[in-house]
């Protein structure tokens, strides 16, 4: 059985070159204000996983985006487990801190 427990969310600054970006791909001033005020980076752990255990159960019911940027942490020392981007382990007890729009506390 899959266990998954949550440590916490936390709050992403955007810098105005990254809003300018933003602003550049959707062109809608509005949606790029509401998409990068709920930015977050989310950090769970997860205790059974599976081998094929997938990242985008994570996300949320009200929205399409997934989590993305992934990085993968023992959950005794927290020491990275991989350098190699979007590697997932094959630990089945592990750490994973990634970023998510949208994002919604409740």
């Amino acid at each position: 059985m899959t266990t998954v427990r949550y440590i916490g969310a936390y709050a992403v600054p955007v810098s105005e070159t990254e809003r300018k970006a933003a602003l550049s791909c959707h062109g809608d001033p509005k949606f790029v204000a509401k998409e990068l005020g709920s930015l977050a980076l989310v950090e769970p752990e997860t205790i059974g996983a599976p081998e094929d255990f997938d990242n985008g159960k994570f996300k949320q019911p009200h929205t399409t985006y997934l989590p993305y940027d992934e990085t993968y942490f023992d959950a005794a020392s927290l020491e990275r487990l991989s350098d190699e981007r979007f590697h997932r382990t094959k630990s089945p007890k592990f750490r994973v801190a990634f970023f998510l729009h949208f994002f919604d506390p409740t």
